[in-house]
């Protein structure tokens, strides 16, 4: 099982692809595939990647940051490009604006299923949306603070087909896992890495494998 940085065609070689193993495969561990909740995984490749300008970071949302409902936000992916439709052979993108909790969780819309852990955009009457296939993939918005920079927001999660009037897309809420990822990557006070502390990984899997199935899930 191996991670590919620099993609943008899939069924060509550009030469900026970079290939790597994953090392270490983290499930949030309240993760919750009844509801859905705490839809979040962290992955430690086996080697840096080369920063270039096809292949490069996205920075965390600071705790004090705000997105709120109209915030334009970017979310990109080759998942399909319609309901029941086929995937996209090119990375997609689209702009869909940060929706009220309220609307939301509106009856119409998902009502309870919507916790606090979530977040969602899209438009009311549809027509933009991420899809099947676009899972994990990030919902990135300008830095409230400094407009030339991209603050990854969330993380395609789940949602009622793809782009239907009232049925937003639904992300895991990033900043609702700051100290879970800061933990993680050893990114915490005093630049100490809690090695010793750290939830063990998933197994090892053999070369060529993916990793062990999970139950169907609602997700897009």
């Amino acid at each position: 099982m191996f991670v590919t940085a620099g993609e943008h065609f899939l069924n060509k070689t550009e030469g900026t692809e970079q290939d790597f193993a994953i090392q270490d495969l983290y499930i949030h561990p309240k993760w919750n595939h009844h509801t859905t909740d705490n839809d979040l995984a962290m992955i430690r490749l086996d080697q840096p990647a080369t920063l270039n300008g096809r292949v490069n970071t996205i920075c965390l949302p600071e705790p004090e940051y705000q997105f709120p409902p109209g915030t334009e936000c970017t979310i990109t992916g080759w998942g399909t490009t319609q309901e029941g439709g086929k995937s996209s052979a090119v990375l997609m993108q689209a702009k869909v604006p940060i929706v009220n909790r309220e609307a939301c969780s509106h009856n119409q819309s998902y009502g309870e299923k919507i916790t606090e852990n979530m977040i969602c955009a899209g438009l009311r009457q549809g027509g933009v949306d991420s899809c099947q296939g676009d899972s994990g993939g990030p919902l990135v918005c300008k830095n409230p603070v400094n407009p030339r920079q991209w603050i990854q927001v969330g993380a395609t999660s789940w949602g009622k087909g793809c782009a239907r009037a009232l049925k937003y897309g639904v992300y895991a809420n990033i900043k609702r896992y700051l100290p879970w990822v800061n933990f993680l990557t050893g990114n915490v006070e005093g630049g100490e890495e809690p090695s010793a502390s750290l939830p063990p990984p998933l197994p090892g899997l053999p070369e060529g494998s993916g990793p062990p199935p999970l139950p169907p899930l609602p997700q897009k």
